[in-house]
C-alpha cells in the first residue's frame, strides 16, 4: 500500500503544500510518524494547515523486496500469472465492473501477482463471456 503523509496550507493567494510518500506492506505506525516528521521538519515556521495521511493500494512497482519474493514463488511448483493475464485480467474486471481488491479478496491474495497463472486463467474465464 502507499502511503502520502501531505501537508497543505494557504495564505492568501499563495499555498504550500509538502508531500512524503513511502510504499509498505502495512500501516506501519512508527513510519508513518516519522514520515509527519519529516514532513514538519519543511513546514515553513508560523505556517498554520493541516497534515493529512492517505493510505491507498500499491501503485507503485513493486519494490526489490517484493521482486525477490515473486522470484521465490517462482521458482516453487507453480507458475505465477503472466504480464499477457495481467493485462487481460484488468481487461475483463473493467469490463465486469469489478474492483481489484475485491478480486485480491476473494482469492486470498495481497495483489494481481501473487496468483498462479493456474487461477488466473480460471479467473478470466469465469470472467469471460463463453
Amino acid at each position: 500500500m502507499d502511503i502520502e503523509v501531505t501537508f497543505t496550507a494557504v495564505n492568501g493567494n499563495q499555498s504550500v503544500c509538502i508531500r512524503a510518500r513511502e510504499q509498505m506492506e502495512t500501516c506501519n505506525k512508527e513510519k508513518i510518524q516519522t514520515m509527519k516528521d519529516v514532513v514538519n521538519a519543511f513546514v515553513p515556521s508560523g505556517q498554520e494547515g493541516q497534515i493529512e495521511v492517505r493510505c491507498s493500494p500499491n501503485t507503485l512497482p513493486p519494490s526489490p523486496a517484493q521482486k525477490a519474493d515473486n522470484a521465490v514463488k517462482k521458482a516453487g511448483s507453480e507458475k505465477m500469472i503472466s504480464e499477457k493475464q495481467i493485462n487481460l485480467l484488468m481487461r475483463r474486471l473493467r469490463e465486469n465492473n469489478t474492483s481489484v481488491q475485491e478480486l485480491c479478496q476473494v482469492n486470498g491474495v495481497k495483489r494481481i501477482q501473487d496468483l498462479t497463472m493456474a487461477k488466473a486463467r480460471e479467473i478470466i474465464h469465469d470472467l469471460s463471456d463463453f
